[in-house]
């Protein structure tokens, strides 16, 4: 029952705008979806509500200018997401930094305009990213 009192909640505040206005936990995992797919979706990547959130759902914006933020940090096994909000795809790949990093591979491949794309990193490190389309564009995933 509280879950569908949370539920109608959530929406009616995404009804009145309010979408980023709002806590969620862990442990309410519709919500939890909900929220991250708004930051995905917004086209404010910026704003102080949304950078909060931008760290605690590991949401990383690819914008015309860059990463946002540039460096996320995340625990092992913390999902973390890519959202492309250029007007063009991108390719996320690991940027090599070091022969220290041999082996903190991964790539997610192209994400198209308006589209996410999400991985995991099972061991600490710090992983560079980049977009290999525009590879002024880079980044970094610290799992602690």
């Amino acid at each position: 029952m509280l879950r569908i009192v949370l539920t109608l909640v959530m929406f009616g505040i995404l009804a009145a705008g309010g979408v980023f206005l709002f806590q969620t936990y862990p442990i309410r995992q519709g919500v939890v979806k909900s929220t991250r797919d708004a930051i995905i979706k917004s086209t404010d990547p910026v704003s102080a509500p949304i950078n909060q959130l931008i760290e605690k759902e590991k949401i990383i914006i690819a914008t015309e200018s860059g990463f946002i933020p540039k460096e996320q940090t995340a625990w092992p096994f913390d999902q973390v997401f890519w959202a492309n909000h250029t007007e063009e795809a991108i390719f996320i790949e690991q940027a090599s930094e070091g022969s220290d990093e041999e082996n903190l591979t991964f790539s997610l491949g192209e994400i198209l305009p308006g589209e996410s794309s999400s991985t995991y990193f099972a061991y600490a490190g710090r992983y560079r990213y980049h977009d290999r389309y525009h590879p002024e564009r880079v980044g970094y995933v610290i799992v602690e």
